[in-house]
């Protein structure tokens, strides 16, 4: 994934709110899921790699977010990415 450094070029945008004060929790209609970025397992489900290389991408990302880091949202993607392949496959999320 290339990191970009403008919302308007990335194919995936993770931003949030700068202004300090407290925001309700993220509410979701599907299951939540876990995403764990661990450097160190031996069968990772998705490996990423972040790069400023434009020709060494499939996607591009933004981030500005004083919660989640480039990794964080790379990892977000990549699970995104995961489980949309496992339903075109399925037909349903295992």
């Amino acid at each position: 994934m290339q990191l970009v450094d403008s919302a308007a070029l990335a194919d995936f945008v993770l931003v949030d709110d700068f202004s300090g004060k407290e925001q309700a929790p993220c509410r979701s209609a599907t299951p939540i899921r876990t995403v764990t970025l661990d450097a160190g397992t031996s069968k990772p489900d998705v490996t990423v790699n972040l790069s400023a290389d434009i020709a060494a991408s499939d996607f591009k990302i933004y981030v500005h977010s004083v919660r989640f880091s480039q990794q964080d949202a790379a990892a977000l993607l990549a699970a995104m990415w995961k489980t949309n392949q496992q339903r075109d496959v399925t037909g349903s999320i295992r």
